[in-house]
């Protein structure tokens, strides 16, 4: 069993649409900030057992996709209904939006 840890880094609020390319400095985060917004990080970690042939336990891409799809989304929607929500609630939501990104994408 191996265990994968990946940093997303992103903003929300104030920020341009996803790119159609990647950007070239990964470490800052994509998309961009253009404006006043918040800057987030998610740690992801995948657990399973490596693919046999590739030896890769899920493609770091696809996690990236599946995060920034899925939490700027749900962190949008939180911030433009102006309603107070709890740590904990958001926690929840993003966690449960990443469960259905994700699925599909490794086996556990």
């Amino acid at each position: 069993m191996v265990r994968l840890v990946r940093t997303i880094r992103f903003c929300v609020g104030g920020a341009t649409a996803l790119p159609a390319e990647p950007p070239r400095n990964g470490f800052a985060g994509s998309p961009r900030m253009d404006g006043f917004g918040a800057f987030y990080e998610l740690d992801v970690a995948c657990e399973g057992e490596p693919d046999a042939v590739t030896g890769y336990l899920i493609n770091i891409k696809d996690i990236d996709r599946a995060v920034r799809a899925s939490a700027i989304e749900t962190l949008s929607k939180l911030a433009a209904s102006n309603t107070a929500v709890g740590d904990g609630e958001v926690m929840q939501r993003l966690a449960g939006g990443l469960a259905e990104s994700l699925e599909g994408l490794y086996r556990s």
